[in-house]
């Protein structure tokens, strides 16, 4: 990990309506029905964070400058940090996750996944097009007394929104105004090792924008930032779908395949209809699925994984793409344990796309970061 971490205060665009009816979650997490339903409210974020495909950047950009004019959304007019607390059900037990948005110094952070050159030059479409960070980019630090000093602050703070979101998780946002205490999160941020859990294209997007225009605006993204010791942080794994011919005989060639009748937690499968454990022997299991399974077993490159491979953050829906014969088969993956996600941070490797899933995800809208036009 990276030993310094750069944060700001700054003052944001908020939306001047009903919060609740224009959040979104991440714009890369969005299914069509999702997508669809979302558009329906001509002021949720979506409309700039998923350009409309006959309009494109250039309509989205309409779109933010009329929200101007009508005062959709207006600038905070005080430098702030914004606090959120999420509350949520996970396996049947409650958790409570703090964090902070504000603005982070992209030279400070690390990644710990590539990126696919295709997604970042989408992002950076968008992103230059709009003069705007639209998403929060998503950052754990290695620091326990950051996240007790923040559930610390919340509790004398009063409540700006309150919303739930469809998967249940509901939100409670605050404003720090307070200089003083701002200092002090600062302060406690810069020796705290820090790693990107989630928007490594749009970091990627960023630095190439940054080195593109040498515009200080860019240097500094916007960033949600929680604790990775935090029992609210959920680390997932990303579930592979693969559109390929081989067969579970060939397959058996290059990995140790068994029937199985039910998913356990903690193993990988394979399910093309019927359902298969994994012995992934000792690697992490998303490099297994990339290296062995991927690369090794089916022979694909780079070009062929954009065109043969999409994921899915559920198991429900990993079966259900196999099931309509959108796909040929699925990788399970199991959810990360926190102890392996640390010590891969700590040593700087650099992990497949699309190796893990964060959650509960901070939903699109809450604030903006946008160039003055």
């Amino acid at each position: 990990m990276v030993i310094i971490l750069r944060i700001e205060s700054f003052k944001p665009y908020i939306f001047n309506v009903d919060i609740s009816r224009v959040v979104s979650p991440p714009f890369d997490t969005l299914n069509w029905t999702q997508e669809y339903e979302l558009r329906q409210n001509p002021y949720n974020i979506i409309n700039l964070t998923v350009p409309d495909m006959v309009t494109g950047t250039s309509g989205s950009y309409k779109i933010l400058k009329n929200w101007l004019s009508e005062n959709v959304i207006k600038r905070y007019d005080k430098d702030i940090i914004i606090i959120i607390k999420q509350i949520f059900t996970h396996n049947k037990e409650r958790f409570q996750r703090y964090g902070i948005i504000s603005l982070a110094n992209i030279m400070d952070i690390t990644p710990h996944e590539m990126t696919f050159k295709e997604y970042v030059d989408e992002r950076m479409s968008v992103m230059e097009s709009l003069n705007a960070n639209l998403e929060p980019i998503f950052l754990v630090v290695n620091d326990g007394g950051f996240y007790r000093m923040i559930k610390r602050e919340v509790v004398k703070l009063n409540e700006v929104y309150r919303f739930e979101e469809p998967s249940g998780v509901t939100n409670i946002v605050y404003f720090l105004e307070d200089e003083e205490k701002i200092d002090k999160i600062k302060k406690s941020l810069e020796n705290a090792g820090c790693v990107v859990a989630d928007g490594h294209h749009r970091l990627q997007a960023a630095r190439n924008l940054y080195d593109k225009t040498h515009d200080e605006f860019w240097l500094n993204t916007l960033a949600y930032i929680t604790s990775i010791y935090d029992d609210g942080l959920m680390i997932g794994g990303v579930h592979r779908l693969i559109k390929s011919n081989a067969t579970i005989e060939s397959l058996s060639g290059c990995m140790n395949l068994e029937p199985s009748k039910t998913i356990e937690n903690g193993r990988s499968y394979l399910y093309n209809g019927s359902l298969y454990s994994i012995n992934t022997k000792d690697m992490i299991p998303v490099e297994f699925t990339n290296d062995i399974i991927i690369k090794k077993c089916l022979e694909m490159d780079y070009n062929d994984m954009l065109r043969n491979v999409g994921y899915a953050y559920d198991v429900s829906q990993a079966i259900s793409n196999v099931d309509s014969k959108k796909y040929d088969f699925a990788i399970i993956v199991p959810e990360w344990k926190r102890e392996d996600f640390i010590k891969i941070s700590m040593e700087k490797r650099m992990l497949p796309q699309k190796s893990t899933y964060f959650y509960p995800k901070i939903p699109s809208g809450i604030v903006i970061h946008l160039k003055p036009l």
